[in-house]
């Protein structure tokens, strides 16, 4: 990091402000990563593994349009 800001010709205010985006973008991936391990989900799971063909077609309509009902609550 040093280097690159040597060759962009950073000003020391500059430099720093990299620094700290740097580790601020660092410290909210290993957040992140802590927090998936802290949770225990079995496997991990991606929306590009999921095969949308093998679902069965979704209706585009609203509920209330095919006179469903939300379910009542009970007290």
């Amino acid at each position: 990091m040093v280097t690159a800001a040597e060759h962009e010709q950073l000003s020391y205010r500059g430099f720093l402000a990299e620094l700290l985006l740097s580790e601020c973008d660092d410290r909210d991936r290993r957040r992140s990563a802590r927090r998936v391990k802290a949770a225990g989900f079995p496997r991990e799971k991606w929306l590009e593994d999921f095969d949308f063909d093998a679902t069965p077609p979704r209706s585009t309509r609203s509920p209330a349009a095919r006179g469903s009902r939300p379910a009542s609550r009970a007290a």
